[in-house]
């Protein structure tokens, strides 16, 4: 019989020391550890909230995960926030991590755009408010900084910035 080799995740070191490869190795595919992955869509993103004991992974689907992440070796999903998407790609918190948006494409109702959440209690966060006014075609890109998010918009290909400071109406 022929064997089936398994393919090998790169190890590379996110800035708090998380191996990036030992999170996505044990959450999602194509990694050896696949076979015990507790997700069960495909991964777009991760980002590390700054308080540093939680991570946000997007999905290639509906839902942004929040992984538990206080002991790098063993990650577990402790939340998850839904949304009305194909693709949640995006995420990211403001500099203080009081509050995060992510990104989201193929909604049903075609109202894509960004969502704001409340990360406050980092590893429960908490849908707000969600912005689709000017975006309603999509949102691939998003970077939060200093009470605003840039954005592209995938209807016109353009970049918008919308603000965020008072994050209950973006």
């Amino acid at each position: 019989r022929a064997r089936r080799k398994i393919p090998r995740c790169k190890r590379t070191v996110m800035p708090r020391g998380l191996p990036i490869a030992l999170l996505l190795g044990l959450l999602v595919a194509p990694c050896a550890n696949a076979a015990r992955s507790p997700v069960p869509v495909r991964a777009a993103e991760v980002w590390i909230h700054p308080d540093g004991k939680c991570a946000y992974l997007t999905t290639i689907s509906d839902r942004v995960y929040a992984i538990d992440v206080s002991d790098p070796r063993a990650p577990r999903i402790v939340d998850s926030m839904m949304t009305d998407a194909r693709l949640v790609n995006d995420g990211m918190t403001t500099e203080d991590g009081k509050y995060g948006v992510f990104s989201r494409e193929g909604s049903s109702n075609r109202k894509d755009g960004i969502v704001v959440f409340d990360a406050s209690d980092a590893c429960h966060p908490k849908p707000i408010a969600q912005y689709t006014e000017t975006v309603s075609g999509g949102v691939h890109s998003s970077y939060v900084y200093q009470g605003h998010v840039y954005l592209t918009d995938d209807a016109t290909g353009s970049m918008r910035v919308i603000d965020i400071r008072d994050p209950l109406q973006p």
